[in-house]
């Protein structure tokens, strides 16, 4: 009966029991249904995790509370299910992640949540129960540490299912997070493919081989991205437009490769060019090679001029020693560790040199079309903030 469900919820909450349980039962008026026994005193105790669930809320708040409660228990979700089924399932749920599952923080209107509240109970709760997970010291870890855990677990969910992953992976990833006592707070939907990806080619304490290929990185192939970068860090000429935000990384690359330019050289590959013109007296003459502190002025004077074929003669002559440089590097990696952008979408392995390039060589490499590879090789103008970065696991 209505009347007993309501006195046995109120049973276990010190307020006003006559004030609520009139304002409840004025609400639905003489002609609502009463409710069926088979709802269990029990269940209905069992849902909310009563002293806990009601701690913050006012009176008021309680009884707009007990006022969706009853009707979402007593609606059918169309799968066959009874009505004790759907209480047991809010109160496995309320335990689980240690909330109320119809509460005043959704805000109005109500029914905008009932969808994915459904979903929830009856896909994820009833799943995290089948598969045994909600006796799991991992993932009950997971629910305890997380804000909105109920949340990021469906969302998860729903990001490997869409992309063909099966959505079951996210508690093996949940285990493996807690396995290796890594942080969770970096997990959530917008990387999870990613990290999934990324535990399969270099899962945490997995030995890892380093970085031993060249890949596509932001490019479409791999002969793109090697050149790509190379032209950017070398000579300030990104293909896809990115300036360097320090420009000196060109002199030290320009020194690390031992490149000799000549006044010669340019005219070949640039005849007639004004500003070659007007930046001849950079060099001593015809044919002595430009010296160090000249790059950088010669570099940002040609930025944004150089010629196909420049850039061409430098990329050939020069091209393969900066990717041998990455590969030594990549092989042989120092504070390797995958990592996650701070907007929680790209994730990568990175780490710096070993000492022979001063320690000041950072290299980063990515999964792409299921290969992870080379992405990027740099001097970085602080070594120590590049390595400042938002760590999922080491390796």
């Amino acid at each position: 009966m209505l009347d007993a469900i309501i006195d046995t919820i109120l049973d276990h909450i010190e307020i006003n029991q006559n004030g609520m349980r009139n304002g409840i039962r004025g609400s639905y008026g003489v002609a609502h249904p009463e409710y069926p026994d088979a709802v269990g005193n029990e269940i209905i105790a069992n849902i909310v995790g009563i002293k806990l669930a009601f701690t913050p809320l006012n009176e008021g708040q309680k009884t707009g509370w007990l006022r969706r409660l009853i009707p979402f228990v007593n609606t059918s979700w169309n799968q066959g299910e009874t009505i004790a089924d759907r209480a047991r399932l809010i109160a496995r749920f309320n335990t689980l992640f240690s909330k109320k599952i119809v509460n005043e923080d959704y805000g109005e209107p109500f029914a905008n949540v009932i969808n994915f509240t459904k979903k929830m109970l009856w896909d994820v709760v009833s799943e995290i129960h089948n598969l045994g997970h909600n006796a799991a010291p991992n993932f009950i870890h997971y629910c305890q540490q997380v804000v909105n855990a109920h949340e990021t677990v469906f969302n998860m969910r729903e990001v490997l299912a869409l992309n063909g992953i099966p959505a079951t992976s996210i508690y093996q990833i949940i285990h493996t997070f807690h396995q290796n006592n890594l942080g969770y707070g970096d997990l959530c939907e917008t990387n999870v493919i990613e990290v999934h990806k990324m535990m399969a080619k270099a899962p945490p304490a997995g030995g890892f081989g380093g970085l031993v290929a060249w890949g596509p990185g932001n490019y479409h192939t791999v002969n793109e991205n090697k050149k790509g970068h190379f032209l950017k860090h070398v000579l300030n000429a990104d293909p896809q437009g990115k300036n360097l935000n320090w420009n000196d990384e060109m002199r030290r690359w320009w020194a690390q490769l031992n490149i000799q330019v000549t006044l010669a050289t340019l005219n070949q590959h640039m005849p007639g060019n004004a500003l070659v013109l007007a930046n001849a007296g950079r060099f001593v003459d015809n044919n002595t090679p430009l010296a160090m502190n000249e790059v950088v002025p010669l570099m940002n004077a040609l930025h944004g001029q150089m010629s196909d074929a420049f850039k061409d003669h430098m990329y050939t002559t020069y091209g393969a020693a900066y990717e041998q440089i990455a590969l030594n590097i990549g092989l042989n990696l120092i504070n390797p560790a995958v990592c996650s952008d701070a907007a929680h979408q790209k994730i990568s392995i990175s780490g710096r040199d070993n000492g022979g390039y001063q320690g000041d060589v950072f290299v980063v490499g990515r999964i792409k079309n299921g290969v992870l590879g080379i992405s990027s090789c740099y001097f970085a103008e602080d070594i120590n903030e590049r390595l400042n970065r938002v760590v999922l696991w080491p390796l």
